[in-house]
């Protein structure tokens, strides 16, 4: 338990030496109780047999202990063999020598087989205090045999051998002294095996440390100062092991932001863990770095330290901000598509019902554009909405959301104008629109493009986004209906 609560693990086999020391005890004190009365001969075979129920179990967690498996029945044959023969020399027929040779028998073949399992499966973490046990158990197994031996000369006796018989109390002072010397053993072999592991966790942590992509750093918690970095702090930061080693990231101006590394260490306070917490590093080059840190506090010869790995996801934020650019964008014109332009309309919508304040739609249509695709190519027809996008944003105030709707279709949603603003500035791209021409096209065909809208303003905060783009959409058609090339608002 000793050895467990140090190491917080619990090695195969432990339990089950533990239960086999705890039965050999309990038989030493049964045998206390032995005699020639009723109790006494009761006492005779269970004190044999809880011993030899040790001895198995100390085997047993050998085995487990080396991650074998055993093999149960002729253990338990064993056991239930040496119970039916003390048994019979107790109640039937009442003889101490077949009963001492028979229970020195069985202890010699279990501590002989745990010889044989310790020189056999040791792997060699363990090995020197294997073998230390091989011949503790061997010789346990000899004064066991040589027990055996003299009781069976001593057939006849009612007693066997006496209490006061010089080998008697010299087998059984080195039956004693054995059983120390094994529980020693083990207890090193325990810890020899947990030191192995524990080298090669240190080992594989270490290694880990070495060949992370990350940036890895175990600095002083009091003052920052590094006292070990990997090759992948270099990679990140631009510094070297050298110029980073007994310096603190302060000094070499690793944080962009001085007050994040405060932040890291707050951050810590509540679990004594960090994770993914995002930051901008300086490299020594002065370029900067978008990253995110996770960190965690560790004691380092009763000193704490902190050990932090530091991931650059620059590209990983820029993937992910084109990504977002993406869904939200019209692949050939650069505006908002029809999702993100509904769903910004929506939100605008929400917060002018909210407010109060004045909103806007207009809903915009290319005059002819199925003909420009028909007669002057689909190549044509894209630069024509291109040009169409770079005038109207051109007009558009820094506030207002171009949108392109589908096809030809553009939306235009105006915060903050009022109707006649908006017309003003619907119309005012359809007036440039006469006075460009589509360029990067046949110069001696020139391509001019007119445009169709319908503006609504928001009625009141009642009205819904489909029903103000309805009345931009109506005004639209009737624009379209009035020979094109005109703005119509709802008044």
């Amino acid at each position: 338990m000793l050895i467990q609560s140090r190491f917080s693990v619990r090695p195969p086999g432990m339990r089950l030496w533990a239960a086999g020391q705890t039965l050999i005890a309990a038989g030493l004190i049964i045998s206390a109780f032995r005699g020639t009365s009723l109790a006494g001969k009761i006492a005779i075979p269970l004190w044999q047999s809880t011993t030899i129920a040790g001895f198995v179990l100390v085997y047993v967690g050998i085995l487990r202990f080396f991650g074998r498996r055993e093999r149960w029945a002729p253990l338990v044959a064993l056991l239930a063999t040496l119970t039916v023969w003390s048994s019979f020399f107790t109640f039937v027929v009442f003889l101490v020598p077949p009963r001492g040779a028979a229970v020195y028998v069985c202890a010699a073949i279990l501590v002989v087989a745990c010889a044989r399992a310790l020189h056999s499966y040791a792997e060699p973490a363990v090995r020197a205090s294997a073998r230390y046990l091989t011949w503790v158990f061997s010789a346990l197994g000899g004064i066991y045999l040589v027990l055996a031996v003299v009781q069976a000369s001593r057939w006849d006796s009612p007693q066997g051998m006496f209490a006061n018989s010089p080998i008697y109390t010299t087998a059984y002072v080195a039956t004693v002294i054995g059983t120390v010397l094994w529980v020693v053993g083990l207890i090193s072999m325990v810890n020899e095996r947990l030191q192995a592991s524990v080298a090669v966790q240190a080992d594989n942590m270490t290694r880990i440390f070495d060949t992370s992509p990350d940036c890895a750093i175990i600095s002083r918690l009091s003052d920052g100062v590094m006292v070990n970095v990997n090759e992948g702090f270099s990679r990140v930061t631009g510094f070297s092991r050298a110029e980073a080693i007994g310096r603190s990231s302060q000094d070499l101006g690793l944080w962009l932001t001085p007050s994040d590394r405060a932040r890291l260490i707050e951050n810590l306070h509540p679990t004594g863990e960090c994770e993914n917490l995002p930051v901008v590093l300086r490299r020594k080059d002065g370029s900067t770095v978008e990253c995110v840190v996770s960190a965690s506090t560790l004691d380092i010869d009763g000193t704490p330290h902190l050990i932090s790995l530091t991931r650059d996801v620059t590209e990983q934020r820029a993937l992910e901000a084109q990504l977002t650019h993406d869904a939200a964008t019209d692949a050939l014109t650069g505006v908002a598509n029809r999702r993100h332009f509904l769903a910004q309309a929506q939100e605008q919508m929400h917060q002018a019902a909210q407010s109060g304040r004045s909103l806007c739609v207009a809903v915009i249509d290319i005059d002819g554009f199925k003909q420009i695709n028909d007669i002057c190519g689909h190549a044509a027809g894209d630069a024509a909405l291109e040009h169409f996008t770079r005038v109207a944003e051109r007009r558009t105030r820094e506030v207002d959301l171009l949108g392109r709707l589908g096809g030809d279709e553009f939306g235009l949603l105006l915060p903050h104008a009022g109707i006649d603003e908006a017309y003003s500035i619907v119309d005012r791209i359809r007036q440039d629109l006469l006075a460009e021409p589509v360029p990067d096209l046949d110069p001696t065909e020139p391509l001019v493009i007119t445009i169709s809208a319908g503006v609504a303003a928001l009625r009141s905060n009642t009205e819904t986004l489909q029903e103000a783009i309805a009345e931009a959409d109506s005004a639209l058609y009737e624009a379209k209906a009035q020979g094109r090339n005109r703005t119509i608002k709802v008044s």
